[in-house]
Formats: C-alpha cells, sequence, structure tokens
C-alpha cells in the first residue's frame, strides 16, 4: 500500500485535501485512529453518503455528534 498524498495535520486543510481527492464526494471510508472526539466528529463530517466510519482509536471521552447526519448521509 502506498502513500498517493499525505498530509500535515494543523498545517493542511484535511477537509478541502479529501474532498478535492474525491471530487466533492468525501471518502467512501473514514478511520479514526487516534480517539479525539475532533477528529472522529471530523470523519463523520467528510465521509461520503453511504460511507462508514470505523473507530479505532481509544478515548474515555465523549464525543456528541449531530445524529441528522447518520439519516441524511445513511452512515
Amino acid at each position: 500500500f502506498g502513500a498517493e498524498q499525505t498530509l500535515v495535520a494543523g498545517e493542511d486543510d484535511v477537509d478541502q485535501a479529501v474532498l478535492a481527492w474525491t471530487e466533492g464526494d468525501g471518502p467512501s471510508v473514514a478511520i479514526d485512529a487516534v480517539g479525539l472526539p475532533g477528529v472522529i466528529r471530523q470523519c463523520c463530517a467528510m465521509v461520503a453518503g453511504a460511507g462508514r466510519v470505523v473507530v479505532v482509536g481509544l478515548s474515555d471521552q465523549e464525543v456528541p455528534l449531530p445524529v441528522i447526519d447518520f439519516t441524511r448521509k445513511e452512515m
């Protein structure tokens, strides 16, 4: 598995880069590997319709999410 593109969190605009790579659709799968609430929310916001969000990062923090996105995007 080779990386075609890389981003630096905090320096690059991740949302804009992902939308550009996916021609505005968002990724079909977004994977959170750190468990930070902001990253989990970001994954849910950017994933494509009928996409999947996989959370493998560990955290004891609660993550508030807009439930309407689950229905609207059919996640």
